[in-house]
């Protein structure tokens, strides 16, 4: 019997009030590529896609979506014959699409692709108002019924939600996935620690796409040099001269890695125009996105980087019709992640019943028959169950202090002796694996071994075996009491789950970096369940060596049971080699952390109590 606000996965595919799905109208499709004139003169590269039999004189609906990894692609001979102009996964969404009776518009952002223009990282205004202007011109063709939903993922997703900013009038919905909020924050400089591993390899697809250079591309996947030849041109650009123009003028083009030993704080300028990495996050539309009441779709995982929380921190901040889901995928929910079923692949719901789903969450959009509904899906990992809720954090919630303590113990008692502390020499070949959450946006599927060895190298506190399970759901917070040798640094701290064979299980985590450990005390961007560090240059607090300094520092979300039997563990970093920074870039640091009456070092874990 299901109990607190649990679900089935068929109560969560999203069916909207047991409504029938949509009906399959066409086979096949027709296309045709033009370049779209912005209003700066800049020519805009477009697939144009639509059923294949559709009537003369039938108006449709728009599925609309703005990449930056090449709208077509020209493949090589047999594989052009086979793939026809786009991977797979693209594919599936264009035959879906066009199978429902929609039109699809299919896109290359301003200085990418075949586009003219030069492209200076994500969001820019150029780009933004290119939406729109897009928008626009697709509601004046005939074959428009003047309706458009916008969809995409991670990149694409960012690009969705533009279109949701401009309270457009044609916008009946809006589907970002697996998307960035807050660029820094959820995956560029998760803690403001840049992302070195993400930043350089994302940067280096970007250039060779952008170039439409293969030979690069190949450098990171070789057998890619038989398949593809470069982006497909429009179909008037019969000798390639326009593309090669369009190539040209990427070569302005900016690239995050570029500007890693640059920009340290959200404020840094990237551009003479004065950009900075905040003024480029989604968030700072919310209020633009909320005026246009368009309803929202969104999925995300515990373990892509901090998708999960992209979806929770837009769901606190916007109050638009919406559902959340969060499962246990990878990048794109295209396999699972699950670290407690590491051989299992299989995601569910399939990736055909998810694209079922977002056409009828399309059509429902277009219908005007979306529920009057802002809730949470949420899968709980151990457990294996569904969940909903409309509140987050989800009702039964309570925070449980769980302190650090000597003999590397965890315990549920505070400190009471008048000394007590531990000491680290920072080990910098420390590593979550080149597979983790942080470079999941590359594709790759989310890996987290035993982490056993890996614990050696760390300052880990265990609790004794729990006497009952617990479930965790939610955003714990971890207190530190520290003093450095070094001005700087990187804090992660790790919450993991010990099996009675001693199995260590990564769970979540949170980092910061030392700089950044001063806790916002003015209005902030948007509101948010984890610790808000500012990152801005004016709150920029060094170490100073000797001094112990208060550091507080968010967990990213998880839901999880820890069953009786098992042990908790805190487990604290200051590398992860193969995805940050190595901060400070010299010397040998040593870490010290108080756990005494008057610095109870803690976390906090928010658990649900049974009813």
């Amino acid at each position: 019997m299901l109990g607190r606000n649990e679900c089935t996965m068929s109560d969560l595919i999203f069916k909207f009030n047991k409504e029938p799905r949509m009906q399959m109208k066409y086979k096949g499709s027709k296309k045709s590529s033009i370049y779209i004139p912005m209003s700066d003169g800049v020519k805009i590269a477009a697939e144009l896609i639509f059923p294949k039999d559709i009537p003369d004189g039938k108006r449709l609906p728009t599925i609309f979506v703005q990449t930056r990894y090449w709208r077509a692609h020209q493949f090589r001979l047999l594989f052009r014959w086979i793939l026809g102009d786009q991977t797979p996964m693209n594919q599936r969404m264009i035959d879906l699409g066009t199978s429902f009776g929609f039109a699809v518009v299919y896109i290359d952002v301003r200085g990418t692709g075949a586009s003219f223009g030069f492209w200076k990282n994500a969001n820019t205004s150029k780009e933004y108002s290119d939406c729109k202007e897009i928008m626009d011109w697709i509601v004046k063709q005939p074959w428009s019924d003047g309706n458009i939903i916008s969809w995409g993922i991670s990149y694409l997703g960012l690009t969705a939600e533009y279109a949701g900013m401009h309270d457009h009038p044609a916008l009946k919905g809006v589907m970002p996935i697996h998307d960035y909020w807050d660029v820094l924050a959820d995956v560029g400089a998760p803690g403001g620690i840049p992302n070195t591993r993400f930043l350089r390899l994302w940067s280096l697809l970007g250039k060779s796409l952008d170039k439409s250079s293969i030979k690069d591309l190949a450098k990171g996947s070789p057998l890619i040099i038989f398949v593809v030849n470069h982006v497909k041109p429009v179909d008037e650009d019969k000798d390639g001269m326009m593309l090669r123009q369009a190539i040209k003028d990427h070569e302005k083009n900016v690239y995050p890695f570029d500007l890693v030993s640059v920009i340290q704080y959200r404020d840094d300028p990237i551009d003479k125009d004065g950009t900075s990495l905040a003024s480029m996050c989604v968030y700072n539309y919310m209020r633009q996105f909320e005026k246009s009441g368009v309803p929202l779709y969104f999925w995300g995982s515990w373990l892509d980087a901090g998708t999960a929380d992209v979806g929770i921190t837009r769901f606190l901040n916007i109050n638009n019709r919406q559902r959340v889901v969060i499962g246990d995928w990878n990048h794109g929910a295209m396999v699972r992640t699950n670290q407690y079923f590491p051989s299992e692949k299989a995601v569910i719901p399939s990736q055909v019943d998810q694209f079922i789903e977002w056409a009828n969450f399309f059509d429902r959009c277009l219908k005007n028959e979306i529920p009057d509904e802002k809730a949470i899906y949420y899968y709980t990992l151990v457990e294996e169950k569904w969940k909903k809720t409309t509140t987050w954090p989800p009702a039964g919630h309570e925070m449980q202090c769980w302190y650090l303590s000597k003999s590397n113990s965890l315990t549920t008692n505070p400190p009471e002796d008048a000394t007590g502390a531990d000491a680290y020499a920072v080990n910098f070949k420390a590593t979550t694996g080149k597979w983790n959450r942080w470079s999941s946006g590359l594709g790759y599927r989310i890996q987290y071994p035993d982490r056993v060895k890996e614990d050696k190298k760390l300052l880990a506190y265990t609790s004794p075996p729990l006497p009952k399970d617990i479930e965790i759901t939610g955003n714990a917070v971890i207190t530190l009491y520290i003093s450095s040798t070094h001005p700087d640094g990187i804090l992660i701290a790790y919450l993991e789950d010990v099996n009675e064979n001693g199995r260590v299980t990564y769970v979540t985590e949170g980092e910061l970096r030392l700089i950044h450990r001063k806790l916002a005390n003015e209005a902030l961007p948007y509101k948010s369940l984890m610790q808000f560090h500012s990152f801005l240059r004016k709150d920029s607090m060094p170490m100073v060596k000797g001094e112990i300094a208060e550091i507080t520092i968010g967990i990213l979300s998880t839901s999880v049971v820890i069953r009786a039997g098992h042990k908790i563990r805190v487990a604290i970093a200051c590398a992860d080699k193969d995805s940050f920074a190595r901060i400070p870039e010299e010397g040998n640091p040593v870490i010290t952390i108080a756990r005494d009456k008057n610095h109870p070092s803690v976390i906090k874990l928010p658990v649900i109590v049974a009813k």
